[in-house]
């Protein structure tokens, strides 16, 4: 959920409506110039203007924050700080009205699973999986939302095109450069063109908006554009391949071993022909399960500073890596025997530096985040040349998802 007030004109006259109900209800005064108008204002125009992305893919309902220090900072959009709060307390106290006017339903939040406590000592132990607080609504309002959504110009894209965050992952200020402004066109003219595709899996309707992060407070660290919101989970690998444009079938292209070829070439090294970077081997792994750990630990050698900085990285890797109902699946390669009952992380990132003994300059230098930001400049010029013939591509990193007839296309723009 997006904690701002700012709404597209179309939605101004249904939430001065809402604005005279609750005041009404309320038997509070209708004064524009006071406090607690304002406030009520700045409430309902938060959540028409996030009802509004959420009708454009179907949805009925949003996510919703209640935790009070949430809304104690405004909205940094591109690197700017807009200066929009929204009131905790009035945030609150429109919910309520809005559920017992029945225009909206509130669900809360619950921790679906729990970490397993491994430590051996009584600390608490943490929440895995959470269902977050929804708020469902009613008939009457998603109808009123879509009916001021007359054509394309009227569904509004994500306002915070580019992220600036810093080393805590928090998002911060930064001024936009020269390059970083001429990014936030391309991505707004993305988003925006997006509208006029229907990206589908089965039955289900996505909205596809791209957003670009970068890293530790440097437009050089970084720099990959995410599909945020509720169309993320179409990124899972096995939605990707059900993915249709316009109901036509896709395709997904990749980059080859694009990070091994890229620090090979700033070695100036030529990677023999039929290479494999992640291709090691180790007694008691599957080599197609062993390839798939490989190609995990490899971004984190870069990424680390030292050994122990690795296996920690890869190691909450494999805690976090679920199926798509939410199971364990290195414990379920440990139940069918394609890998030892303890997976050995050290021994997995030793091999790997050997097997990539070019890139040994790179190992534990943490210089990984600039690999990123190298193939996110690689990306936004495969996504220009989408844009330049008005067609749609959805970035995944190191490959693309393209309607199948628009294959060589994807190949050839992702040769330049």
């Amino acid at each position: 959920m997006w904690i701002d007030w700012k709404i597209n004109k179309n939605l101004e006259e249904l939430r001065d409506e809402l604005i005279l109900e609750y005041l009404s209800f309320n038997q509070l005064p209708y004064k524009e110039s006071s406090s607690k108008y304002i406030k009520v204002s700045n409430v309902i125009g938060c959540l028409l203007n996030n009802f509004s992305y959420a009708v454009r893919v179907g949805n009925n309902h949003i996510s919703i924050p209640l935790h009070k220090p949430t809304f104690s900072k405004s909205a940094i959009y591109n690197g700017v700080d807009t200066g929009r709060k929204v009131s905790y307390d009035y945030f609150i106290s429109v919910l309520e009205w809005l559920n017992d006017a029945g225009y909206v339903r509130i669900m809360l939040g619950k921790v679906l699973t729990w970490k397993k406590n491994t430590t051996g000592t009584s600390s608490p132990v943490m929440p895995d999986q959470c269902m977050p607080s929804m708020l469902v609504f009613g008939e009457y309002l998603e109808n009123r939302v879509r009916g001021t959504q007359k054509d394309i110009t009227d569904i509004p894209t994500i306002p915070d095109v580019i992220q600036m965050r810093d080393e805590d992952k928090k998002v911060i200020e930064k001024p936009l450069g020269r390059e970083e402004k001429r990014l936030l066109k391309v991505l707004d003219s993305y988003n925006f063109s997006s509208r006029k595709f229907i990206i589908t899996v089965g039955e289900t309707y996505y909205d596809i908006q791209l957003r670009k992060v970068f890293n530790n407070s440097s437009w050089k660290q970084g720099g990959r554009s995410y599909v945020t919101g509720e169309g993320s989970s179409i990124m899972k690998r096995s939605f990707r391949k059900e993915i249709r444009i316009d109901g036509n079938p896709t395709v997904e292209i990749d980059f080859k071993s694009l990070h091994p070829s890229m620090i090979a070439e700033l070695q100036g090294y030529k990677l023999p022909e039929g290479f494999d970077p992640y291709g090691i081997k180790l007694e008691g792994y599957d080599a197609k399960i062993l390839r798939s750990i490989a190609k995990i630990a490899f971004m984190c050698i870069f990424n680390s500073k030292n050994l122990n900085q690795a296996t920690a990285a890869v190691s909450q890797e494999l805690r976090d890596l679920r199926d798509e109902d939410g199971k364990h699946i290195p414990s379920q390669w440990k139940e069918a025997g394609l890998v030892p009952k303890v997976i050995q992380v050290k021994e997995i990132l030793q091999e790997l530096a050997m097997h990539n003994i070019y890139a040994q300059d790179w190992v534990f230098s943490g210089r990984g985040i600039h690999l990123q930001n190298m193939d996110s400049k690689i990306m936004d010029l495969v996504i220009q040349q989408f844009l330049d013939v008005d067609e749609f591509m959805i970035p995944v990193h190191d490959s693309i998802v393209v309607e199948e007839r628009l294959t060589d296309f994807g190949v050839d723009a992702m040769m330049v």
